[in-house]
């Protein structure tokens, strides 16, 4: 990526040439810092119909490219850095100012070192497994069972014909007898059903069930939850103090971070749909699709100091940006492709992610142009 379509927020106040001639000191502020770049990113269907709108045509077009694909969604980079770069230009026109974001396709948030992301992963096997309630929707069932039609219901029916006879009640329990003649009920019944072998099995699963009794079983797998989120810390520093080196370090980032996160507007009456990122937070992660979903601007803090126009010089940024899939998983080793290398598709999130986040795969190296000149 060319610095040239990079636009820098969060530039660090450096040391002059006569302070710093080797760049030793500028090596040491580059080492605490995070470097997340943001590039406008959408996501479209993947398109199933052929040319004249049949399945038949698409078999061997997009259609079999959705059979060995990772996700239905795949990402789209063609219509908003257009929309992006309108809305700069806009701003730059109606504010005055600078020309150090034109023609930028990338935002390069230079971030302090207690910026995080966060990730959870769970899963949750609440479900009462289906035997359960299988065996108890049977047992309510046994006392209106019809006649002699097998050998398994000529069991049941002998069975609970001489409970009916003990206790005047069906499929119910025996709830009128004392805790001990339950005990001894269940397992005659067991045995009835089971042959008098007194085996567990299906016998034993009716008689408990019968009898009000618990069955022990594995719970069932419900779902999985992830969640995500990066949390960035800027702070934004005129080291000059001056008008212009206020607007070009302070007022002009912030001016493009609400660019970022804010939802767009035409002509002012109605408004909508914040633009989404393909975020590179190198070193730590990567996420093809995310919005910033907060934006704190704090000044006025004890540390603030102004200049003699009562401009701020400093003032402290935090974003969050939150990925837009909250799904995880890891891929079997089968004949479809590879999800964790596909960069395109949308499908759950997985280890590649992590792997190319985390692994800095973009290559991206410490530049020492980050830095504003301290004078």
């Amino acid at each position: 990526m060319s610095l040239k379509e990079v636009g820098i927020i969060g530039r660090i106040p450096g040391y002059n040439e006569n302070i710093d001639t080797n760049n030793e000191f500028a090596h040491e502020l580059l080492k605490g810092v995070t470097f997340i770049d943001l590039k406008p990113a959408s996501y479209k269907l993947l398109d199933v119909l052929g040319a004249d709108g049949g399945f038949n045509t698409a078999m061997g077009g997009d259609l079999g490219k959705l059979l060995k694909s990772s996700s239905i969604f795949k990402t789209d980079t063609t219509k908003l850095p257009e929309v992006f770069a309108g809305i700069l230009n806009r701003m730059q026109k109606d504010f005055n100012l600078s020309n150090d974001f034109a023609g930028k396709n990338t935002l390069r948030i230079i971030a302090a070192n207690d910026s995080t992301f966060t990730e959870s992963f769970s899963n949750d096997f609440g479900d009462e497994n289906s035997i359960i309630s299988g065996v108890k929707s049977i047992a309510s069932k046994l006392g209106n069972m019809p006649g002699k039609t097998g050998t398994i219901k000529n069991k049941m029916n002998s069975a609970i014909s001489g409970v009916k006879t003990l206790t005047g009640i069906a499929g119910k329990g025996v709830q009128g007898l004392s805790y001990a003649d339950n005990i001894a009920l269940a397992g005659m019944m067991a045995k009835k059903l089971d042959g008098a072998s007194g085996s567990a099995g299906l016998a034993d699963l009716m008689a408990g069930a019968f009898f009000g009794m618990n069955l022990a079983a594995p719970k069932q797998w419900r779902s999985s939850q992830y969640s995500s989120q990066l949390t960035l810390f800027v702070k934004l520093v005129a080291p000059v103090g001056s008008p212009e080196c206020v607007k070009r370090n302070i007022v002009e980032p912030i001016m493009y971070l609400l660019a970022a996160s804010s939802p767009l507007t035409y002509a002012g009456s109605m408004y909508g749909f914040p633009l989404l990122w393909n975020v590179q937070a190198h070193g730590i992660t990567n996420f093809k699709v995310g919005a910033i979903t907060s934006m704190a601007i704090m000044r006025g803090s004890f540390e603030t100091t102004f200049n003699h126009l009562l401009q701020p010089t400093i003032v402290d940024v935090r974003l969050t940006i939150t990925p837009l899939i909250s799904d995880f998983a890891v891929q079997t080793d089968t004949g479809a492709p590879s999800a964790y290398k596909d960069e395109v598709a949308l499908g759950a999130t997985n280890p590649g992610d992590l792997h190319r986040g985390m692994t800095n795969s973009s290559g991206l190296q410490i530049k020492e142009d980050i830095l504003t000149i301290k004078l």
